[in-house]
């Protein structure tokens, strides 16, 4: 078990909140040090510019204590945010396990020990106290809700679940940090590190039920304002992990309104030999839906190369060694390899289509064959010419990436 742990309490404007909070942290010190197994604890107060008597109070703390209470003040000049307050925290820390709570009453500090002790014994690197569910929660529904949705979003896009991802009360391993990182400054800290915490594969994160009290106070937190920035947060990070699910979910939506637009012409050419004029209009549309499906799919693919080169070469820059390959899912690997010949071959045949149509053009300058064909034509050569294209700049994106990785294992010879 690690050494130390450094609880950090971001405090703004959290006058009337902050020595009962600090009381109540002091006080359950030797709880958390048996609980976990630890040497020390101690605490770091983050006055993040408070324009109250919050940096007072705890002055007023310290010299009540005699100094005796392992208890320090760092100040803000001006509010940075609630994140940067943490951030500021975690850089004045000592300890191997970084802890966080909040400074308005609502969490019991004693819950820290339980959670050092979940890190250690199920090899976690981020335990986070859970307020949903539990009886008497102070929290008012409409977070409960906003929480739910959150935490369900986490769950949908990660293999990992959580049922509070903006929770106030953590645990984490100071190695953790340059995988979580970077981290934004204002009240998205929490979701932004939850997402990133669920969604890496070499991080894992914990739950453990906790009380939650009614905050002293008035709450910081805008419903609708931070609710979006939540939203926002989670859905960037998801992206620049797992780009495939949501381009390759709008791709096959796309792809799939395109075939229920084609099944009535299809049935109808098949019957009749021909297409009605007013199918022009259909076969528009399923030539829009068709190339859009294709080159989200596409973007997705290629996004998640990016992803995966990226990934590795973070943690090689963490750990210091040369980057492991993550090989791709086999269809992901074929898809991108088949990509330039698939391409080139829709685009023969759409020009094949039009064979007659452009002899017959170029001999004589009108065109009297049925517009089906130059429509036709015209939808396969451009998506043949998009995932030739798409599948060219993966061939390029491989290239640099060997390079990449040969230059870094040469640098560490």
């Amino acid at each position: 078990m690690a050494a130390m742990l450094s609880i950090i309490i971001p405090a703004y404007n959290e006058e009337a909140s902050i020595a009962r909070t600090l009381e109540e942290a002091v006080a359950s010190l030797p709880q958390i040090a048996q609980e976990a197994g630890l040497e020390a604890v101690e605490v770091i107060v983050v006055d993040d510019g408070s324009r109250d008597k919050t940096g007072e109070r705890v002055r007023e703390f310290l010299q009540k204590t005699g100094g005796q209470a392992p208890v320090r003040l760092v100040e803000h000049p001006a509010n940075r945010g609630y994140g940067a307050a943490i951030k500021t925290g975690f850089a004045a820390a000592r300890g191997d396990l970084l802890g966080f709570m909040d400074a308005d009453g609502t969490c019991e500090p004693a819950t820290l020990g339980a959670l050092c002790r979940a890190v250690e014994e199920q090899q976690a690197d981020v335990a986070l106290g859970s307020r949903m569910g539990q009886p008497g929660s102070g929290m008012p529904l409409s977070r409960k809700v906003g929480n739910r949705l959150f935490a369900g979003l986490l769950s949908l896009i990660s293999a990992s679940r959580v049922s509070d991802s903006a929770s106030g009360l953590r645990v984490l391993r100071r190695s953790a940090l340059p995988l979580l990182s970077p981290l934004p400054d204002g009240l998205h800290f929490t979701p932004a590190m939850s997402a990133r915490a669920v969604l890496d594969p070499n991080l894992k994160i914990v739950e453990l039920p906790m009380a939650y009290h009614e905050r002293t106070g008035k709450s910081k937190l805008g419903l609708l304002r931070d609710g979006v920035r939540f939203l926002a947060v989670i859905l960037e990070i998801a992206l620049t992990y797992k780009p495939l699910r949501f381009f390759g979910a709008l791709g096959v939506l796309f792809l799939l309104a395109a075939l229920g637009y084609a099944i009535y012409p299809v049935a109808y050419y098949l019957r009749h030999g021909q297409l009605l004029e007013w199918m022009i209009y259909r076969l528009l549309a399923i030539t829009a839906f068709s190339v859009a499906g294709l080159n989200l799919l596409a973007i997705g693919l290629l996004a998640n190369g990016v992803v995966r080169s990226f990934q590795r070469l973070h943690r090689s820059a963490v750990s210091g060694v040369s980057p492991a390959p993550l090989p791709a899912r086999r269809w992901q690997r074929t898809l991108l390899n088949w990509l330039p010949a698939a391409g080139l071959l829709l685009g023969l045949f759409g020009v094949g289509i039009n064979a007659g149509v452009l002899r017959e053009y170029l001999s004589t300058g009108h065109i009297t064959r049925h517009w089906t064909y130059p429509v036709t034509g015209a939808f396969f050569v451009l998506t043949g010419l998009q995932l030739f294209s798409f599948g060219v700049i993966h061939r390029i994106f491989a290239a640099l990436q060997d390079k990449v990785e040969f230059l870094f294992s040469s640098e560490q010879e």
